[in-house]
Order: structure tokens, then sequence, then C-alpha cells
């Protein structure tokens, strides 16, 4: 009987036999507008969950109302008008070295705050968030944009300055630190802002304040110079 012979392939059959198998596709990792995308997700996801008091119903349950209510009077206590009042009046009247010091370089704080977040809101334009309804019902509104949240910004800011006078005492301190906070949380109970609004503004509050206190910190005597001519007429 003949034997049957088993072909036998050539070295390059075989190696094309074996490249010709299907492999299989390579895991494709997120691009890096897909991670943005999934983070923006997440953040409004986490953001609308932490809105309690913003939702389009005026009907809240009566502990909400409570926490609205303080919500926003903590939304205008940390407003930069205020602020600026009290600032310009405290250099108006001040008598002790520290204090007029420390006003005088408040208000240039608040106007260097003020007009990096106007610059960065412009350049970024994100939109508040559509979940919540916003203060006012003008059709023009000058701060219409989110990112980032001014009012934490600005406390935030203020409380890093008020810790760092050494005319304030420890409790004073604690309490300004526990406003700055609360002023933060309440953009988001509200739904004023996003939550990466806020942490936005927060790293941008203590930035400006070490800026203030560094870089651009105005002397006694600079401040007396700046002042003569407001004190001059009060005097008169």
């Amino acid at each position: 009987m003949s034997k049957r012979r088993t072909p036998v392939l050539a070295d390059g059959a075989e190696n094309s036999t074996l490249s010709s198998s299907p492999t299989p596709p390579a895991e494709k990792s997120p691009s890096t507008p897909a991670r943005f995308a999934s983070l923006a997700d997440k953040d409004y996801r986490l953001s609308k969950f932490l809105a309690i008091c913003g939702s389009h119903s005026q009907r809240l349950p009566f502990h909400l109302s409570v926490l609205r209510y303080v919500c926003k009077l903590l939304e205008y206590s940390g407003h930069g008008v205020p602020w600026f009042i009290l600032a310009i009046a405290k250099v108006s009247v001040a008598i002790r070295p520290d204090h007029i010091e420390f006003w005088s370089n408040m208000i240039l704080a608040l106007s260097l705050e003020l007009w990096t977040v106007a610059i960065i809101k412009a350049i970024i334009r994100r939109p508040r968030p559509v979940y919540s309804p916003q203060v006012g019902t003008l059709p023009y509104n000058p701060d219409k944009y989110s990112f980032p949240s001014g009012h934490s910004s600005r406390a935030v800011m203020e409380a890093v300055l008020w810790c760092s006078a050494g005319f304030t005492g420890l409790t004073s301190k604690f309490l300004m630190v526990l406003w700055g906070a609360s002023v933060c949380l309440s953009r988001i109970i509200l739904g004023r802002h996003y939550f990466s609004d806020v942490c936005a503004g927060t790293v941008l509050g203590i930035f400006l304040g070490w800026v203030q206190l560094n870089i651009v910190w105005m002397d006694l005597p600079l401040c007396r110079w700046l002042l003569s001519p407001i004190h001059n007429t009060i005097s008169m």
C-alpha cells in the first residue's frame, strides 16, 4: 500500500499563513476630548445633585426654604460692592496704622480680583448651570458666565488676607474662614455655579491672596500718601 504524504510548507509559506491570521484589535485609550467630556458630565451630575435649593420650583420644604434664605444672605455678603464700601469707609476714618495699611491693600486686592475674574470669564465663556434659575430677570446680565466663581475667589482671598492681619484674633480668623467656606458652598447649593467653578474660584482666591501679600503689598507710607487727599478733605 502506498503511504500518503503530508504536504510540507516552505518557511516563507508558513510565515505568510501565520501572518494572515486575524489579530485581535488593540484597545483604544480614550482621547483627551473624551476624558474632558467625561469629567464635564461628572461635574454636571455632582453639581446638580448638590443644588438642593436651585430647582425651578419655588415651593420647597421648610428646612430647604430656610437654607435657601441663609445661602442668599451669604451670596449678598460675598458680593464685591459691600466690601468695596466697607474698605473705603474703613480707610477714610482709620487712625491705627495697621488698619490703614490693611484696608488700603484690601481695596487693591478687591480691584485685582474683580479684573482677574472678569478677564477669565470673558475668555472661558462657560454658561451658568441650566438646571437652576438665576438671580435677576434683566435681559442683559453683565455676570452671565460661570467659570470661575467670583464669589468664591473673593471670599477666599478676603479670608486669606484677614488671617494674615496682625490685629485679628484667633476667633475672628476662624469665623472668617468659616464664612468663606460657607460662601463657596452656597454657590453650589443655590445652583449658581458648577462644582468645578467653585473649586477654581477657591484656588484663584488663595493665589490672589498670596500675590497681594508677597508681590503687590503696599507699605504704610505709600498708603498714607495715596489716602492723603481723602484725609485732608475729611479734616477740612
